[in-house]
């Protein structure tokens, strides 16, 4: 049995910059199974 991942990000207004470019980086992994969590903290 594969364990699962879970990929985990706080985020912020001020960081909406970068946001963007970090989900689609998390979208390029490869692990069998994947679980993401982001945070929006306004």
């Amino acid at each position: 049995m594969v364990p699962k991942v879970l990929v985990g990000c706080p985020t912020a207004d001020l960081k909406e910059y970068c946001l963007v470019p970090y989900v689609e980086r998390l979208k390029e992994l490869t692990y069998e199974i994947l679980i993401f969590f982001l945070l929006t903290i306004l």
